[in-house]
């Protein structure tokens, strides 16, 4: 996406793209995981700073010992804003990062993601992907140790909650049902943990960097076939909805799409995605074939 282009420009592409292709389902999407202060109504830098970081997420608010600030340290060494050594206060930290990692939970965060999502929808899109939106509950599920933890609990209803709403805009203003889908599993080497419930219309998954090619061997689509035997299972039991895989940015590092576009020849890009295609084929997942 580039910055400077207007919902209008959207709005326009997605009429003209529809005139040539009248049964396509364009996709928008957005990031559950970023508040920008910038969104955050102030009078100033300072008041958007200070209310934008008391919609970021506070563990301690549901009596858990992680702080505020060490989740936003961990997002912000994560997105770049500070290196892994350094050690920075609250207040310095607040000041370093233009993003924090919101709260589902808060009322007014909920209105910005979906306000951003709204105006998608207004431009014509027919579905939504919205990156994270059970990150929340997953990394609080890590923390309490319990999915049926009041922070866990409060986060998946958040997130099922806005699907309602998405799906309900868009019936009401549009007449038209839209498509939502996101991330529902988090695999830790061969550990799967998929959320326990949701009202998505789909589900994504991905390979790891080391599925796309390992570091060690340098072998190509060597995919982890029992985990993923295990990850169809636990989403078709819990969830029955469609799986979607992509090859996943994740951000700085050898990520997916780090790792396919930069480590892997022209050859060996296209012998990933035939057996890509061909395994998760196998296991009843659609591959999403990179752009």
């Amino acid at each position: 996406m580039q910055r400077g282009y207007s919902y209008e420009h959207l709005r326009d592409a997605i009429r003209r793209i529809k005139r040539e292709l009248p049964n396509l389902i364009f996709c928008g999407g957005t990031q559950a995981e970023f508040l920008y202060v910038e969104e955050v109504p102030g009078k100033d830098l300072k008041d958007r700073k200070n209310r934008a970081w008391e919609m970021s997420l506070n563990p301690e608010k549901w009596g858990l010992t992680v702080s505020r600030a060490d989740i936003q340290f961990y997002w912000a060494k994560r997105w770049g804003f500070v290196r892994e050594d350094e050690r920075l206060s609250e207040e310095e930290l607040k000041w370093r990062m233009s993003i924090y990692f919101p709260d589902l939970t808060n009322p007014e965060f909920q209105d910005i993601l979906l306000s951003r999502i709204y105006r998608q929808i207004d431009c014509g899109v027919d579905a939504v992907w919205i990156d994270m939106l059970y990150m929340q509950a997953l990394m609080l599920k890590h923390i309490s140790g319990s999915w049926s933890h009041p922070a866990v609990q409060d986060s998946l209803r958040a997130a099922n909650e806005i699907v309602d709403r998405i799906h309900r805009y868009g019936l009401e203003s549009k007449g038209k049902y839209i498509y939502v889908i996101s991330w529902v599993a988090d695999v830790r080497g061969n550990i799967v943990e998929v959320v326990p419930k949701t009202n998505l219309d789909a589900g994504m998954v991905a390979p790891d960097a080391n599925e796309i090619k390992n570091r060690e061997t340098g072998e190509i689509g060597e995919f982890k076939e029992e985990m993923w035997r295990e990850l169809v299972r636990e989403v078709r039991d819990k969830l029955g909805i469609p799986l979607f895989a992509m090859i996943d940015y994740g951000g700085p590092g050898r990520t997916d799409l780090y790792v396919f576009s930069q480590e892997l020849t022209f050859e060996e890009a296209g012998e990933f995605l035939r057996l890509a295609d061909d395994f998760f084929s196998k296991m009843g997942i659609i591959f999403i074939y990179p752009v």
